[in-house]
C-alpha cells in the first residue's frame, strides 16, 4: 500500500469502448496507441509509485470526434465507468468528469449530473476545447454546476 494522503491528479482511465471508438473514428492518443488499460492493472501501477488514490480522467482526445449526441452519449458512457471503478476502489480512485463541450447546455447537465450524482471530484477540460465552436468559457475561468455550485476543473493539453 502506498503512503498515505499522496493523490495522482493526472491518472488516466481508458474504457475498453472508447479506446475502440476512437480508433474506429481514425483517432488515438497524440504518440503511437493507448495502453492496457484494467482497473486491475492501475491498481497495480499506483501501487508500484506509491499512490494512495488516483483522481481519473478520460485520455485525450475526448469527445470532440463525435457529433454532439453521440459526444453526450459517450461522455455519459465514460463517466458511468469511471464512477464503476470509483464505487468498487471508493479509497483509490476518484474521478474528473469528460465534459461534452459542443455546446454549453450538454456540457453544464454533464458537469452537474457527475458533481451532484456521481460525486466527482471536478471537471478535465482539453486545451482543444477552446477549438469548439461555441466557446462556452475560456479555460482557467471558474464553472459552476446547474445549480451554481463550484466545480474544480483540472485543464490538460491534448
Amino acid at each position: 500500500m502506498s503512503e498515505p494522503g499522496r493523490i495522482d491528479v493526472h491518472f488516466h482511465i481508458i474504457p475498453p469502448f472508447y479506446k475502440e471508438a476512437v480508433y474506429a473514428a481514425g483517432g488515438g492518443p497524440a504518440v503511437g496507441r493507448y495502453p492496457e488499460w484494467s482497473p486491475e492493472l492501475a491498481l497495480e501501477i499506483i501501487d508500484e509509485h506509491g499512490i494512495e488514490t488516483a483522481i481519473t480522467s478520460v485520455a485525450q482526445p475526448g469527445v470532440q470526434f463525435t457529433p454532439p449526441n453521440e459526444a453526450r452519449t459517450l461522455a455519459r458512457k465514460c463517466n458511468e465507468y469511471a464512477a464503476e471503478q470509483v464505487a468498487k476502489h471508493p479509497s483509490r480512485f476518484g474521478a474528473f468528469t469528460l465534459v461534452p463541450m459542443h455546446n454549453i447546455e450538454d456540457a453544464v447537465e454533464e458537469i452537474s449530473y457527475c458533481y451532484n450524482t456521481l460525486k466527482f471530484e471536478g471537471v478535465c477540460l482539453f486545451a482543444s476545447y477552446l477549438k469548439s465552436a461555441e466557446r462556452p468559457r475560456p479555460l482557467g475561468q471558474g464553472w459552476t454546476g446547474a445549480n451554481g455550485e463550484a466545480v474544480t476543473s483540472f485543464t490538460t493539453v491534448n
